[in-house]
């Protein structure tokens, strides 16, 4: 029986699509609440997606799991300000009344290099 409400912030991403993806085909996972700077192109029952600033969040639904895939490069980001902004700064910005939650790494985790960020987290 589904009863898990889910929350994933960076839903859009490489990394977080996949997430998205298995939570959705998850049964026991009622509710998913994407929060991210676009919605996600997928549509599901299951999927309420939040289309945020992460500098200013509006009030998060009550969870049971938070997933967190928000990442970018300085190349996208146009800046290191900007960039820790999105990886460091969001990341850790919010406050969550859950008992589990999760950073996911990008790929830099997955080829051993690690920006000053990652280390911070």
């Amino acid at each position: 029986m589904a009863n898990r409400t889910v929350i994933i912030a960076g839903a859009t991403g490489l990394v977080g699509s996949e997430i998205l993806g298995g939570l959705l085909a998850d049964e026991g996972v009622a509710n998913v609440h994407s929060f991210g700077r676009k919605a996600p192109e997928i549509e599901h029952p299951k999927l309420t997606p939040h289309v945020v600033e992460f500098t200013a969040l509006p009030s998060l639904p009550v969870a049971d799991e938070l997933y967190l895939a928000l990442g970018t490069t300085i190349k996208v980001a146009g800046s290191q300000r900007a960039f820790r902004a999105i990886d460091y700064d969001a990341n850790l910005g919010g406050e969550v009344g859950t008992d589990c939650w999760r950073q996911e790494g990008g790929l830099g985790e997955r080829n051993g290099s690690r920006s000053q960020v990652e280390d911070l987290l």
